[in-house]
C-alpha cells in the first residue's frame, strides 16, 4: 500500500522555505518514504506501508514533525503510486553514510538562484528494487533551466566538500540517455596506483618518477614528453617483475560492482590509459571489459629497454579512441561517459556525452562537467 501525506501550504514549497527540505529530504534519505511531490500549493510525500497501523507505529510521526515545524495540519490517504514525475533537470545527491540532513538548505538555496524549482524529491535506486549497497541516493527532480552551470558547479563541490557527499546536477542533455559505451582512465581511476610509478620502485627510481607522474596529472607538465622520460628511467627493468605488480594492483572502490552491473545492462567498457597495455589487459580480464588502449613497452630478451613502441595514448589520442569506439558501435559520441583523474583525461571527458572528474587532481575537477569525488565508482550506478 502506498500511503500519502498531504501537506497543503505554500509554506513547503521548498523554494519558499528551508525549514521543510531537510525535514523532507532527511526523511526520504532514511528510506522511511519514497517520493515527495512538490508544487506551488504545497507537498504531498508518499511512504510504502502494509496497513494504516504501520503509519501510526513509524510514519505517521514523522509527518507530524515536518506539519508541526510549519505550523500546519496534515491528512493521509492510501492509494497506488502514480508514474514517475520528470523535470528538465536533476540533482543527485550521493553519501556513504546517512547524508546530513543540513546540506539540504543551501542545496534548495542554490536551486533556487539558479532558477530551479524542486518537483520531486526521490529516493534514488540503483539497478534493482533495492537500495544500492553503501551508498545512500536522493534525486531531486526539477523544473526550469540552470542559468549559470559553471557558478552551480562551483557552488556543488563547495557544499559537497562540506558534508563530504557527492552532488551531480544534470540539465536535459545528459538526462534520459541510452548510455552505450562508458570509457575509463585506469590508473587512480581502476585502480588506487600509478603502474608507472610501481615498475618505478621496483627498480630504485621510485621517488624521481613519482615526482613526474604527480606535475603530469596535474598538467604542469605535456604528457607526451614525460611520458618519454619517465619511460626511459625503466630501462633495464627484468619484464618479469610485471606480473607479480599486476596481481597486487588495489582495485578502485565499487570498480568491481560497477563493472558488473553495466556488463549485465550490455553496455560495453573501455580502458583508455596513458599506462600501458600488460596491465589493462589483466584489469580487462578480471573486470569484464570489452577494451584496452594503452602504451605497449618494449622488451627485448625479458628486458625493458626504455622506450615504447607504436603511439603515446595522450590526452588527444584518448579522446581520439572514444570516437573511433563510437563509430564502430554505430553510436553518438552523445551517449558515451568518460571517467578520469588526471589533466590528461579532459579531453576524453569533454568528448563524451557525459564525462566525471574522479578522484581527481583540482585542474580536472574545476574544468570536467561532473564530479565525484567522495564515493566509489559505483555512485555512477545512480546517474546511468
Amino acid at each position: 500500500m502506498n500511503i500519502t501525506c498531504f501537506l497543503d501550504s505554500t509554506a513547503l514549497n521548498p523554494q519558499e522555505s528551508s525549514a521543510s527540505l531537510p525535514l523532507i529530504a532527511s526523511a526520504i534519505c532514511h528510506r522511511q518514504f519514497r517520493l515527495a511531490h512538490c508544487t506551488a500549493t504545497g507537498c504531498a510525500v508518499t511512504a510504502v506501508a502494509d496497513s494504516m497501523e504501520q503509519l501510526d507505529g513509524g510514519i505517521k510521526p514523522v509527518f507530524e514533525q515536518i506539519a508541526t515545524a510549519q505550523s500546519i495540519s496534515t491528512r493521509y490517504d492510501s492509494h497506488v503510486m502514480s508514474d514517475p514525475i520528470t523535470g528538465t533537470a536533476r540533482l543527485m545527491v550521493l553519501a556513504a553514510e546517512t547524508i546530513p540532513r543540513d546540506c539540504f538548505a543551501a542545496i534548495g538555496d542554490l536551486l533556487a538562484n539558479q532558477g530551479l524549482t524542486i518537483r520531486a524529491i526521490q529516493r534514488s535506486l540503483a539497478v534493482d528494487e533495492d537500495p544500492y549497497e553503501g551508498i545512500h541516493a536522493v534525486a531531486l527532480i526539477c523544473s526550469g533551466t540552470i542559468q549559470d552551470p559553471e557558478s552551480a558547479k562551483t557552488a556543488l563541490q563547495t557544499i559537497a566538500q562540506q558534508h563530504s557527499i557527492d552532488l551531480v546536477l544534470q540539465d536535459e542533455s545528459t538526462l534520459n540517455h541510452d548510455y552505450r559505451l562508458v570509457c575509463f582512465d585506469m590508473d587512480s581511476t581502476l585502480i588506487k596506483a600509478e603502474v608507472i610509478d610501481e615498475l618505478a620502485k621496483v627498480h630504485g627510481v621510485g621517488e624521481q618518477v613519482a615526482s613526474i607522474t604527480a606535475r603530469t596529472m596535474r598538467g604542469e607538465l605535456a604528457f607526451s614528453g614525460s611520458f618519454i622520460e619517465r619511460v626511459a628511467l625503466l630501462n633495464g627493468l627484468q619484464a618479469g617483475v610485471m606480473q607479480g605488480i599486476a596481481e597486487s594492483l588495489p582495485i578502485m572502490d565499487g570498480a568491481t560492482r560497477l563493472c558488473y552491473r553495466l556488463g549485465e545492462r550490455g553496455i560495453k567498457m573501455a580502458i583508455l590509459s596513458g599506462g600501458f597495455t600488460f596491465f589493462g589487459q589483466h584489469l580487462q580480464a578480471l573486470l569484464g571489459l570489452d577494451y584496452v588502449v594503452a602504451n605497449q613497452l618494449e622488451i627485448i630478451d625479458d628486458v625493458c629497454t626504455g622506450k615504447h613502441l607504436g603511439e603515446i595514448v595522450d590526452a588527444s589520442a584518448k579522446a581520439r579512441h572514444l570516437l573511433r569506439l563510437c563509430e564502430e558501435l554505430e553510436m553518438n559520441p552523445q551517449d558515451a561517459v568518460a571517467v578520469g583523474d588526471g589533466a590528461n583525461d579532459l579531453e576524453m571527458i569533454g568528448t563524451a556525452g557525459l564525462g566525471f572528474a574522479f578522484h581527481a587532481k583540482p585542474l580536472v575537477r574545476a574544468q570536467a562537467p561532473h564530479t565525484v569525488n567522495n564515493l566509489g565508482l559505483d555512485a555512477l550506478l545512480h546517474i546511468l
